[in-house]
């Protein structure tokens, strides 16, 4: 199996306000390599979190592969605005 790659994964500005605040986030990469399906797993509150799934859902990667084929796979990431 062939891990996915990033191709475009901006960084999110996190303002949510406040320091020492983070954000876990799960996520399935499609056969299309765009994010589906953003989870909050840790939350900084609904603005941030908001700012996050809205700034994972725009990331794309090159997908995951097995045998050459594209398979979809889960991402899981944490932000920190430490």
């Amino acid at each position: 199996m062939q891990p996915p790659e990033e191709l475009t994964t901006p960084d999110p500005l996190f303002i949510a306000g406040g320091r020492g605040l983070k954000v876990k986030v799960s996520f399935i990469i499609g056969t299309d390599g765009r994010v589906h399906s953003p989870l909050i797993l840790e939350s900084a509150g609904l603005a941030g979190d908001r700012h996050v799934l809205q700034t994972v859902r725009t990331w794309r990667y090159r997908p995951a592969t097995c045998n050459g084929v594209p398979t979809e796979t889960e991402g899981k990431v944490e932000f920190s605005n430490r």
